[in-house]
């Protein structure tokens, strides 16, 4: 991922296709990120067109077409800038409601973090049977759910394909001063999804505490 870093810096690139040096690759890689990140933006707008119109009353098309014109309009105007500030935002309500939850559940428990642990534990998960507890699971059987070996896998794929080639990542490393400071932002990031991952994987494993 970071050999990508440096063609992109030393490169007069402004989308990762052009690193292709076939114009058939190029076609087909612009292709499939269209499709992916089409059927990607038509779940994020859905979503919340479909909260918007459940709360308001308004039809789930007009809130579709409204929120799609706003959000077209923002970064037309705005650009990069407005890009990074709606991401910012984003982050900002999305850790603001993770700390909500947290509160939330440790008021209940009287902020006892071994009284949530104990409950977690008595509550088994419906495909494998095992405690909620459980974080992590070294079993080789390919029936099981998740194992790390699986999740270390996926997430490595996952990670070097979205960080390294995607566009709406690489577009971000682009406004980026230098390797170094590009560098920073990629580890940086890692950082803050992992710990929001297990805060994540945390609460998630004490939902039915609350029940």
């Amino acid at each position: 991922m970071f050999v990508h870093f440096t063609d992109f810096r030393s490169l007069p690139l402004t989308n990762t296709w052009n690193t292709a040096s076939i114009p058939v690759a190029r076609t087909i890689t612009a292709l499939l990120f269209l499709g992916q990140r089409g059927a990607w933006l038509s779940t994020a707008i859905y979503a919340p067109s479909l909260a918007l119109s459940t709360v308001s009353g308004f039809p789930i098309t007009s809130c579709i077409l409204t929120l799609g014109a706003m959000a077209t309009l923002y970064t037309f105007l705005g650009g990069m800038k407005a890009v990074i500030w709606t991401d910012f935002i984003q982050f900002i309500v999305l850790v603001g409601g993770l700390l909500l939850m947290i509160y939330l559940l440790m008021s209940y428990f009287s902020w006892d973090p071994v009284a949530v642990w104990n409950q977690a534990g008595k509550l088994k998960a419906p495909a494998t049977g095992g405690p909620h507890t459980r974080m992590l699971d070294w079993s080789l059987d390919l029936n099981t759910e998740a194992t790390i070996w699986s999740l270390f896998l996926f997430m490595s794929v996952y990670v070097v394909g979205t960080m390294g080639t995607d566009q709406v990542s690489v577009q971000r490393y682009l406004t980026i001063g230098s390797f170094r400071s590009m560098a920073k932002s990629v580890l940086g990031s890692g950082f803050v999804i992992m710990s929001m991952i297990l805060l994540l994987a945390w609460l998630g494993s004490a939902h039915g505490c609350l029940l």
